[in-house]
């Protein structure tokens, strides 16, 4: 009976110490709860976040998809393109040859009218949106966070240059990871006060002399694009390129809470559509439906290469101003913005080469590049020879 109850204290206050931890954590990180509650980022998360709306062109109208339907029905999936799209689930993919849709299926929970989330593709969305800002002369690159964020507590951070944000060469502490509970990316996405998690960051490298690849470098970014547009970003994304560009569909951009501040690192949600139009906007270097809707040069400066170290101490031929850039052979002049789900916008301009992939999990990784773009350029490529030779 003594051990009985000796067994009974034991459980109890084994119980009491576990409450009291998780309390003291709950206390301290209280977006656990909705990691918790959620699990991990999911494709249709609009529905667990205030959004803010970006809405149709009024004089929408579309020249790469005039009908619903493949226009090359000799374009098809190989045995390895099935397999992939089964085994990590992709929701929708598109190839666009110049304005021609050449291939368009969805697939699983995939949908025509699906508003996806884009996960980092939304860093490309920012830093295209900054760029077009340098463009108008509105900002500079070597404008400091100071100029724009006085309300940052560390002087040093203050000190940080926009060029370095959209680079991912600021040098502060910001932990990336996604699959750890308590981490700054977790907080960002799950929390609800961007600005409090931002005033958790310090300078612990110098700025502009390493790459290293956070989400918080686009979060602050966007702030000062607010701040200096007295805009949000979801206005700015719709009166410097939706409506410009005359976009037929409806986006929307998470916030941090109702009225808050968008979450620039992640969390656009649109149709592929509107990712393969964007796509087709960056391919052009800023031309659709005969309208110049941004200089050219604006891409060509994202698309070149930083050359600083990387977290190997080797140059970051890999990256530019908000994208990925593909060096290899075969593989030149390859662009594109990706998602940590497999969200994919690949641009190939010298081949008139759109690919749009959307889905719940991406292949690993060949040194910078996940496995998945080499595998659906060649495909791309392969279905395009056919095309071609009927």
């Amino acid at each position: 009976m003594v051990r009985k109850g000796k067994t009974k204290r034991i459980l109890f206050a084994s119980i009491g110490t576990i409450s009291i931890a998780f309390a003291i954590l709950l206390y301290l990180y209280p977006f656990l709860i909705e990691v918790i509650i959620h699990n991990l980022p999911n494709l249709y998360d609009h529905t667990i976040f205030p959004l803010r709306q970006i809405s149709p062109a009024p004089s929408s109208k579309t020249i790469l998809f005039p009908t619903s339907k493949p226009i090359a029905p000799q374009v098809i999936e190989t045995p390895e393109l099935k397999e992939y799209n089964k085994e990590y689930k992709t929701t929708a993919l598109i190839l666009l040859y110049d304005t021609t849709v050449l291939f368009e299926k969805y697939y699983d929970i995939g949908h025509i009218d699906s508003p996806s989330n884009s996960f980092s593709v939304a860093k490309t969305v920012v830093a295209l949106l900054a760029s077009i800002a340098v463009h108008k002369k509105i900002i500079s690159w070597d404008d400091t966070l100071g100029k724009y964020l006085p309300w940052l507590k560390d002087p040093e951070m203050k000190k940080i240059k926009l060029r370095h944000l959209v680079t991912m060469t600021s040098g502060t502490n910001w932990f990336e990871h996604y699959w750890f509970p308590i981490t700054h990316t977790s907080e960002a996405y799950y929390g609800n006060n961007l600005p409090k998690l931002m005033n958790k960051l310090k300078v612990v490298d110098t700025p502009g002399t390493r790459f290293e690849y956070k989400s918080g470098d686009t979060q602050l970014l966007g702030f000062a694009l607010s701040t200096v547009t007295k805009s949000n970003l979801s206005t700015l994304l719709e009166k410097w390129i939706w409506h410009p560009a005359k976009i037929p569909y409806t986006a929307y951009w998470a916030l941090d809470r109702k009225n808050g501040m968008e979450k620039a690192f992640c969390c656009i949600f649109t149709t592929a559509r509107a990712y393969a139009t964007l796509g087709y906007l960056m391919l052009t270097k800023g031309i659709i439906n005969n309208d110049t809707i941004f200089p050219a040069y604006i891409i060509d400066s994202m698309i070149q290469p930083l050359n600083v170290p990387d977290q190997e101490n080797k140059p970051t031929t890999y990256y530019g101003k908000g994208v990925w850039l593909l060096d290899s052979v075969g593989y030149e002049n390859v662009f594109y913005a990706r998602g940590i789900k497999g969200q994919f916008i690949i641009l190939i301009p010298q081949e008139k080469i759109v690919i749009i992939r959307l889905g719940r999990w991406r292949m690993s990784r060949i040194g910078p590049h996940n496995k998945d773009i080499y595998l659906l350029i060649d495909w791309a490529r392969e279905q395009i020879r056919n095309v071609q030779s009927t």
